[in-house]
């Protein structure tokens, strides 16, 4: 298959700078990479300057950080930012056209938060889309009526999980496909260590303020490594709830700021577990499998995705949110914070072997349903089903190479 793939979500560099995170990237270039491994004819659509090792589509201009900082970008009216951006969006758009006129693509696949301007671009093309969301909407109903408007039966969105299709008005979801890791970046260990971890942004969102709080109500030491946005509300979240109770309570919190995604797995491989109290309905939550992974039990409020992610007693424990907001049966039956203190409390007084059985639990649960095998076994078999074509059994993994 010829297939063309392009983040949206961000005018970065592919693969984003270790500086950066960047979670859909962190999906799609091992997609690509794989695709490429398995015969596939890859192409990635990308600013100049990108270093991903299959065939780009550069489009003419670099990235975004290349004109603006951050920093400089937040410290501008939010319309001006939308601007820049668009401006940029307009350039790849008119690659994207451009590289598909050339090379005629038998699929493009998108990676998107938020998918309106690309359904308007497929109606001007005869070639397949294959949309992966990896956001929530904000504005549900007008995100729908807008889908509904420019929507063709071309287009086919894949969800991350199935809790995130809830989210969406007017999308006939084609396939759920959860993300996968390159296990050999995040190697398990059998021990694990003293500390609780949260690893994330440090925003209200990502349930930083409540892990802190259970940090001081169990007496457990928690690290903390993540970044912090430059928009003024989180930063000032950040600096008042967060940076204050570290630099008072410094015997148990510890603040390690941003750490590059090459070395997360050293911190997750030596935590007892990870904390994910999430306060959003997160479509799916890479930490979870990340930390699970590398051995480390998740303790997890039970939001969004995270019931399909966490197996409750057996790779962590999922609480509810609180008494007015039940998601299901779990283990711990105590809810909000006292639900995870109650949950934090059981891990550190698991016996040593208990708990090791519960580390072996989490990196097999990532193996059976999370790496980046899986993830491409199932958008192989969307592509192939999208398309009308049958495997052939005498290509390399099943690939129905040389059939289009």
């Amino acid at each position: 298959m010829k297939i063309l793939l392009a983040n949206i979500n961000d005018l970065q560099k592919i693969p984003p700078s270790q500086d950066l995170i960047r979670a859909d990237t962190y999906i799609s270039v091992p997609l690509a990479y794989k695709l490429k491994e398995r015969g596939h004819d890859i192409s990635f659509l990308c600013p100049k300057g990108s270093t991903i090792n299959v065939k780009k589509i550069l489009t003419s201009t670099k990235s975004l950080n290349s004109y603006y900082s951050f920093k400089e970008l937040y410290n501008t009216e939010p319309s001006f930012r939308r601007e820049v951006i668009l401006s940029l969006n307009f350039d790849l758009y008119l690659s994207l056209i451009e590289a598909n006129k050339k090379h005629k693509f038998d699929l493009i696949h998108i990676h998107s938060n938020n998918p309106m301007a690309e359904l308007v671009l497929s109606r001007h093309l005869a070639t397949p889309f294959v949309f992966t969301l990896h956001g929530i909407p904000k504005y549900a109903n007008f995100e729908g009526r807008m889908i509904k408007l420019f929507n063709t039966k071309r287009n086919h969105f894949i969800s991350i999980s199935n809790y995130q299709r809830k989210a969406y008005c007017g999308i006939n979801f084609f396939k759920t496909v959860y993300n996968g890791l390159a296990l050999e970046e995040f190697p398990f260990n059998r021990i694990g260590g003293s500390k609780m971890l949260f690893c994330g942004r440090f925003k209200k969102s990502k349930g930083i303020q409540e892990a802190v709080t259970v940090s001081i109500k169990t007496g457990n030491k928690l690290e903390m490594i993540g970044a912090v946005s430059m928009d003024t509300a989180d930063y000032t979240f950040f600096k008042d709830k967060i940076l204050t109770k570290a630099n008072k309570e410094n015997q148990l919190l510890s603040h390690r700021g941003f750490v590059k995604r090459k070395k997360i797995a050293d911190f997750y491989s030596k935590s007892k577990l990870t904390l994910s109290p999430i306060q959003w309905e997160e479509p799916f939550g890479l930490v979870m499998i990340e930390s699970m992974a590398c051995g480390t039990p998740v303790v997890a409020f039970a939001r969004g995705s995270v019931p399909e992610v966490i197996a409750d007693g057996k790779t962590g424990f999922i609480v509810n949110p609180s008494d007015n907001d039940i998601r299901g049966n779990w283990i711990i039956k105590k809810t909000g914070i006292e639900g995870l203190v109650e949950a934090v409390d059981r891990i550190y007084a698991m016996p040593e072997e208990k708990y090791k059985v519960m580390r072996e639990n989490c990196r097999r649960h990532v193996e059976e349903n999370f790496t980046v095998d899986n993830m491409v076994d199932q958008y192989e078999k969307a592509y192939l089903k999208i398309l009308g074509i049958e495997k052939n059994e005498n290509c390399p993994h099943n690939s129905p190479l040389g059939k289009i």
